[in-house]
């Protein structure tokens, strides 16, 4: 919701509890991307693989069509969205597209499945029909379980214990990881060709994101619990072949909150006040802008880091980790305590940013207005992706 909003997680408040299986969705006094080129005469579209983003987070609002068909990118699925471009070409149109496709169990098609690492004879099963076969159930929880070898390499909180894993068993989830991005990338420029076999393609603003990384070990755990570098730094990829430079590589750090005022501006579309990111439009055409610190924080707000320049720092409420990212770019060695000054910088920085986004919260009685109860099937749909256990 943050890149829809341009708002922290603690400040627009979406988020699921899965110990009480209840949705708490966005507050009617935010505005989403969708709801801004809706007014501004644009067709909208979505489809997506519901789940976090299902309907009742109010991912829908803005959308003339809100589609929760598309949580893998095969031929198949992308079918109707081809259509309703189709549809649309001669329009303004925003259509957003959301896929589960790299989300564990990582199971890429056949042609894929060995592109990386070495010939694996091991445990992993990496074939969709045979994982379920061998489960107990098609939820996420009986295939993960199978995945990811048996009940014994969980803990009581569902979290994997990476160090009962080979090295050879590591390396091949990561091998099989890339995989998919391989597949995915193949299917995104079956998409870019589409949209150039209607002869829009050089007219039409592409952006391709995703809302975090993956663990593989770095930090001992697999999947994405935490706020190290592999978890929140993720591709952004920016194409428009008539409204944007030829290709370059920006090195800024920037936010996903960046996204939407950003789009808005190239796009010559006001951005709602509520905006927390920046719109990066001058970066985009070449122009300096001044670089300020990156923060990331889990829905609640208990949890976050904060980068800038050289370093990084991550708090949780029992630690707290300070990282030299010239000499430590993957934040191995823990520097808390030897860099007294830049530890009281840093961490007056990332409180500051904190407080500000709590104190712009909704109090407890609007977030309990906005709890809601998800429907079967977006419950069957987080359940089989894990995030209801």
């Amino acid at each position: 919701m943050s890149i829809m909003t341009s708002l922290y997680p603690s400040v627009h408040g979406v988020f699921l509890d899965p110990d009480e299986e209840a949705i708490y969705s966005l507050s009617d006094k935010y505005l989403t991307l969708a709801e801004v080129w809706k007014s501004a005469g644009f067709s909208t579209a979505a489809y997506t693989g519901g789940g976090q983003v299902a309907r009742e987070f109010g991912f829908n609002r803005g959308f003339d069509i809100y589609s929760e068909t598309l949580g893998w990118i095969t031929d198949e699925n992308l079918i109707r969205p081809f259509n309703w471009i189709l549809h649309h070409k001669n329009e303004r149109f925003f259509v957003f597209l959301h896929t589960y496709q790299i989300h564990d169990p990582y199971t890429p098609p056949a042609p894929y499945r060995n592109l990386f690492g070495v010939p694996y004879d091991g445990p992993i099963i990496d074939d969709i029909q045979h994982l379920i076969r061998e489960s107990d159930g098609k939820d996420y929880t009986s295939l993960a379980k199978t995945y990811w070898g048996g009940e014994k390499n969980f803990d009581k909180q569902g979290r994997l214990k990476y160090n009962l894993f080979s090295k050879k068993d590591s390396d091949r989830y990561l091998d099989l990881y890339d995989c998919e991005i391989a597949y995915a990338d193949n299917q995104i420029h079956k998409i870019l060709n589409y949209f150039r076999k209607l002869g829009i393609f050089k007219d039409t603003l592409f952006i391709i994101t995703s809302d975090h990384g993956e663990e593989f070990g770095e930090h001992g755990e697999f999947l994405h619990e935490d706020l190290f570098a592999e978890d929140v730094f993720v591709p952004l990829i920016l194409l428009w072949e008539r409204g944007l430079p030829d290709k370059r590589v920006v090195d800024n750090e920037v936010m996903l909150i960046d996204l939407n005022p950003t789009i808005l501006a190239l796009l010559g579309i006001n951005c709602p006040s509520q905006a927390q990111g920046r719109n990066l439009k001058p970066i985009l055409h070449r122009q300096t802008m001044e670089r300020i610190p990156v923060f990331s924080e889990s829905p609640s707000g208990e949890r976050f880091s904060l980068r800038f320049d050289r370093w990084s720092y991550i708090e949780e409420p029992q630690w707290q980790g300070l990282f030299d990212r010239y000499s430590d770019p993957w934040e191995q060695l823990n520097l808390i305590g030897e860099k007294a000054e830049i530890e009281q910088i840093l961490r007056a920085a990332a409180h500051e940013i904190s407080r500000n986004n709590l104190s712009a919260a909704a109090d407890q009685e609007e977030i309990d207005l906005r709890k809601t109860m998800p429907s079967s099937k977006t419950l069957e749909i987080l359940k089989s992706l894990g995030y209801i256990r």
